[in-house]
């Protein structure tokens, strides 16, 4: 390539490359999720050779506005558009980590930054299980309504809230941590069986009295935890939205977990693997 904003002396050359990456996805602030995808290029210069590298940029002319005079161009595909929103990626010039490479090499990385579209989630999923929840206080005030009359609404909410956590499940592989809906449905659960909990201690403590007529307290109780659920739960959609914003502006901490293992010595038939994560 020889375009006319080259400096003098510049010989330019390009190639296609098409990757398949695997990438490890966090889910913790599900769904205000960033993922990062890293691609790290790295140089193995000859032995007493001194080489770095630089940004196109430095090739071409002073005021270009050449489509390659920079770092680096990200163009989003259609595919991603609707689940994700393709943010500013992240690209700097350094070394790498010789616990990855075993060696430091002259190396260009970028980070692209995915966000995950969350409104669809919440207006889907949060904005309505939240007064499905909420109805299972109603039973509490319908004086024609007994205590089995109680139970069995409040054990249709369950089945209801165990379908919104499977279906929740599926959107998502199974992993060790629990993301912020699945910590919501968790809560959902948690609710109606405390409110199914004060039923049953009521009918206990008033054996004579069938209905459900003179539950004051203890609906009024329920009535405020249900209201703190939901300030948690503003709280955590504000936690959420914070941590999707800082996790564009920052680079993953490199774990440095890496073993080396030691040849065996004369008493010894069993190679060892020593742990070499902290070692310099």
């Amino acid at each position: 390539l020889r375009p006319d904003d080259y400096k003098e002396g510049t010989i330019g050359g390009e190639a296609t490359i098409t990757m398949a990456l695997k990438v490890d996805m966090d889910f913790t602030n599900y769904p205000f999720d960033v993922q990062d995808i890293c691609i790290q290029m790295y140089h193995d210069p000859e032995p007493g050779s001194v080489v770095r590298l630089v940004s196109a940029e430095h090739f071409f002319k002073k005021g270009s506005t050449h489509g390659e005079a920079c770092a680096c161009v990200t163009l989003p595909s259609t595919l991603i558009a609707e689940e994700w929103e393709l943010a500013a990626p992240i690209f700097y010039y350094g070394e790498t980590d010789s616990a990855e490479t075993m060696d430091r090499f002259p190396a260009a990385t970028l980070h692209l930054k995915v966000v995950r579209n969350s409104a669809g989630y919440v207006k889907r999923y949060i904005l309505i299980m939240c007064p499905v929840s909420l109805t299972s206080l109603l039973p509490l005030r319908i004086p024609q309504f007994d205590v089995p009359d109680v139970l069995s609404f409040e054990v249709g909410l369950l089945f209801t809230v165990i379908a919104f956590q499977i279906m929740v499940s599926n959107l998502l592989p199974m992993t060790a941590k629990l993301s912020m809906l699945v910590w919501y449905s968790n809560s959902l659960f948690l609710y109606i069986c405390i409110v199914m909990f004060v039923v049953t201690a009521y009918a206990a403590q008033n054996d004579e009295d069938d209905g459900l007529n003179h539950v004051g307290d203890p609906f009024i109780g329920l009535l405020m935890l249900w209201i703190a659920l939901r300030a948690w739960l503003g709280c955590s959609i504000c936690r959420g939205l914070c941590r999707q914003r800082t996790c564009l502006e920052i680079v993953p901490k490199i774990t440095r977990k890496f073993f080396k293992i030691l040849h065996p010595g004369k008493d010894d038939s069993l190679v060892r693997a020593t742990d070499m994560s902290t070692v310099e």
